[in-house]
């Protein structure tokens, strides 16, 4: 084997091996942090950006499509469509950054049913607020709680779960899986050295 031969084997093989333990190394804490409903060591793993736009751009097309077919709704959005816009994609954003957060996230993979709740509580008619407070409350008091346990993946867990999972792109990890009867999509983007969760979609 030429030398030039020699110096590609090794750059393919090193390049492979950084994928393989960087998406192991990140998908083992993203699946600990959850497990363990620790909202600190989640939060290095999600770009919060990505997601907040990816949970916006779902956000929007729900909504509108809740419109379309609420007669009601579509009546008040009709009387003044430029105001509702305005007040609605105001709440969209709001919600979407509330999901992205950490804490949220956690929140929702205990009850996964409370994003659909979200999504009919959002006001079409006045600013809203979303609170962390009590999300907060109860991270803090299962961090006092914790104890630190070695563990890692139930595999024979994972493997029941999920549907399917692989690479997209050079830099874009897609699983899918159910998680107490609910069908939820996760997207990984690489970023530097690891991987962070960057699009959530919970189907119903």
């Amino acid at each position: 084997m030429s030398k030039i031969k020699k110096t590609l084997f090794s750059t393919i093989l090193i390049v492979v091996l950084f994928y393989i333990s960087s998406l192991a190394y990140s998908f083992t804490n993203i699946y600990l942090s959850f497990k363990q409903d620790d909202s600190y060591k989640l939060k290095s793993f999600i770009d919060k950006k990505k997601l907040s736009s990816n949970f916006e751009n779902q956000l929007n097309s729900i909504i509108f499509e809740k419109i379309e077919k609420d007669t009601f709704l579509k009546i008040i959005y009709s009387i003044d469509k430029i105001k509702f816009d305005a007040l609605i994609n105001n709440n969209i954003k709001k919600l979407a950054f509330h999901l992205s957060e950490e804490k949220t996230l956690l929140s929702l993979y205990q009850n996964p049913i409370s994003f659909k709740n979200q999504i009919d509580n959002l006001k079409l008619d006045k600013i809203q607020q979303w609170d962390n407070k009590q999300s907060s409350e109860n991270s803090v008091s299962n961090l006092e709680k914790k104890k630190f346990n070695l563990v890692g993946p139930n595999v024979k867990e994972l493997h029941k779960d999920t549907n399917y999972f692989f690479l997209t792109s050079i830099n874009t990890f897609k699983l899918d899986f159910l998680h107490k009867g609910i069908n939820i999509i996760v997207k990984l983007k690489l970023d530097k050295l690891i991987w962070k969760i960057s699009y959530i979609e919970i189907k119903f």
